[in-house]
């Protein structure tokens, strides 16, 4: 599947959340909210390539991971539209590195530039 396709999938797909009834999970979990779909959305046409995988999570949130050969992103867009990141599996030195890059502008986060 090319990439614009993959992306209009994932895009599908999140809407699709927004079907999910209360306790969707059976633990509890609340419906998906529009503005985590609509953030996650937006992060993705700002990177311009399709994440691996788009998957619910229970505060009403989405979360969107890209894997590479080396290292993984999770992003995860809450309910009021903000994100936050994780790298798992990135030591230590590898995390320090790509936040000074970060606080020296020299590495651009998707939709700032």
């Amino acid at each position: 599947m090319n990439t614009s396709k993959r992306t209009d999938a994932i895009v599908e797909r999140l809407y699709g959340f927004l079907q999910l009834p209360p306790n969707w999970d059976s633990y509890g979990a609340v419906p998906t909210h529009r503005g985590a779909v609509e953030a996650a959305r937006a992060h993705i046409e700002a990177v311009g390539d399709a994440p691996y995988e788009a998957v619910p999570i229970p505060d009403g949130g989405v979360q969107i991971n890209w894997r590479g050969p080396v290292l993984s992103l999770e992003i995860e867009a809450r309910p009021d539209g903000s994100l936050s990141c994780y790298l798992p599996h990135v030591d230590v030195a590898a995390g320090n590195a790509l936040v000074r890059l970060i606080l020296e502008d020299r590495l651009a986060i998707a939709g700032e530039k």
